[in-house]
């Protein structure tokens, strides 16, 4: 299978991206957000005009990385190199939970 049919279904909710960003906002937790360099994504976005930096903007302690020789999927592509990023990224986080 290509895809899952039910990501092509729509919400029962409609929210706005400004409605969506009200919570991502609230979020204070840190967030890491990962794509493939070789990623369709970004640009389909931007054609669709979907405002990622916007969207990204609105977590407060947002880290962006992304992964070589990788596509959309890139827990197929490279798995390796995302687990290697997210343990780094939650080692980072350590001491600022230890702390708290």
């Amino acid at each position: 299978m290509a895809f899952d049919p039910w990501l092509s279904r729509e919400l029962p909710v409609q929210q706005s991206l400004a409605d969506v960003s009200q919570f991502w906002r609230r979020v204070s937790a840190p967030v890491m957000w990962v794509g493939g360099r070789q990623s369709w994504v970004a640009e389909w976005l931007r054609v669709h005009s979907f405002r990622l930096e916007e969207s990204l903007a609105a977590f407060a302690r947002l880290t962006i990385r992304h992964i070589e020789d990788a596509g959309h999927n890139v827990h197929h592509d490279r798995p390796d190199s995302l687990a290697a990023l997210i343990e780094n990224f939650l080692d980072e986080q350590r001491p600022h939970i230890a702390g708290s």
